[in-house]
């Protein structure tokens, strides 16, 4: 348990630094003697979300949610009141002094931490048989070398390799202690039609997925059968440690370099985060799971300011960073778009092309949202009906931006880029309003 001297100083430190804690979260800008911002707890154009520094409280005029430092941190995060001390303390640099827990804390702690242990020594014993066995030099290291990567790029990213063999990780962590109900509550098991339990990744290479504080929490296998006869991935379902939707590949490794440079390369895949780590872009970041969510944004808006998408150039490709855009503008974060060459994947482009080309072309290519957007929906200056579509759809986008003097930049912007004027195009925002 933690002491009440520990959470009454990390109460009033956070309480003091409000507009610190709640900046982490969320883009704040100075009225007055407050702060204002998009309410984080509900859709909103216009600012209702207040923060009053004076007082250590916030406030949001329209959903009416409010409170300390302590409270904000605990409904963004999604945290315990315990760890969300623990995690302000941290972050304030004041020490966390804690009694013995109650049983049922105890019990949760030590439960989590067993998962942590074995999941950790899973991925070691991944490695391992990368390594040193004959299967995973002859089998999953000579498909990481057809990939072209290097040895400290495959130690940096943990990547690792299942045996065929159905039972062979089961078998091996039982060994070491580990019962099968550890491996099951991890996700590291299924069950075939016959009842059998089985290694989840058998026959693949395995690539951990790691948070922010290099914990591994989950796996993803990827097939290395040319034939394409099984599924491509597969990963660990859902978990007590493991939420996808709250997730980002490869931030353990980006994120001082987004600090560094205040953004980064949101790209399609986990092969490409590794292949543009490999060329020396290191701030490149991939959503876990299907698509991005404002949970993934907001983990990503921890680290950098702005994001620019580097997807494919395919239909999914072009699909996946339209739903991506207004997510990112919703958080106050800046978006650019940077499309690859037909056929091109981030990790193809960057082994190919290396660095100094990329970023050449990136310089040359990277354009805003608008512009992309016009692009994609109106290409060619469009007819009429595409021209509307285009229209609605951006002053969409449009709309998720709070700044004024963007907002009037991305209007005229689309003016000069569908020929409509800038009144069109403000009745549109304030009907969407």
């Amino acid at each position: 348990m933690i002491t009440q001297q520990s959470i009454d100083a990390v109460k009033e430190a956070a309480n003091s630094r409000i507009v610190e804690v709640v900046s982490q979260y969320v883009e704040l800008k100075r009225r007055g003697s407050s702060w204002m911002a998009c309410c984080p707890f509900h859709n909103e154009k216009t600012p209702s979300f207040s923060v009053v520094p004076t007082k250590g409280m916030y406030y949001c005029f329209g959903c009416h949610k409010g409170g300390d430092a302590l409270k904000f941190v605990m409904e963004m995060g999604k945290m315990t009141f315990p760890d969300a001390i623990r995690y302000l303390g941290q972050r304030l640099g004041i020490e966390v002094t804690e009694t013995a827990r109650s049983a049922e804390e105890e019990e949760k702690k030590k439960s989590r931490e067993a998962l942590l242990a074995m999941i950790e020594y899973e991925c070691r014993a991944f490695e391992e048989e990368l390594k040193t066995t004959t299967e995973g030099q002859t089998e999953g290291l000579a498909y990481l070398r057809g990939r072209r990567y290097r040895d400290d790029i495959i130690a940096t990213f943990r990547l690792g390799y299942s045996p065929k063999q159905g039972n062979a990780m089961i078998t091996k962590a039982q060994a070491a202690g580990y019962p099968i109900a550890r491996l099951e509550q991890a996700g590291l098991t299924t069950v075939d039609e016959y009842g059998s339990i089985n290694d989840r990744f058998a026959g693949r290479v395995v690539m951990p997925i790691q948070n922010a504080s290099g914990k591994v929490v989950a796996f993803s296998g990827r097939s290395i059968d040319a034939d394409g006869a099984v599924e491509k991935y597969v990963s660990t379902p859902e978990t007590e440690l493991y939420k996808p939707e709250d997730l980002v590949y490869g931030i353990y490794q980006a994120r001082n370099e987004m600090v560094k440079v205040g953004k980064c390369y949101l790209v399609e895949g986990y092969t490409d985060v590794i292949s543009m780590y490999q060329a020396g872009v290191t701030n490149a970041v991939a959503a876990v799971g299907m698509e991005l969510t404002v949970g993934q944004v907001r983990h990503i808006k921890s680290y950098a300011k702005d994001v620019t998408l580097m997807y494919d150039s395919d239909s999914e490709g072009v699909f996946a960073a339209m739903s991506a855009i207004d997510k990112i503008l919703h958080e106050g974060m800046g978006v650019r778009v940077l499309m690859l060459p037909d056929g091109e994947s981030a990790d193809t482009f960057i082994q190919r092309e290396g660095k100094e080309n990329f970023e050449k072309y990136a310089e040359e290519n990277e354009c805003d949202f608008v512009t992309f957007e016009a692009r994609v929906l109106a290409p060619y200056g469009g007819g009429v009906e595409q021209n509307r579509a285009a229209l609605q759809k951006i002053v969409s986008s449009i709309a998720e931006v709070s700044d004024g003097i963007e907002r009037e930049l991305y209007v005229n912007r689309c003016s000069q880029l569908l020929g409509i004027s800038d009144t069109i195009i403000y009745t549109e925002l304030d009907r969407m309003s």
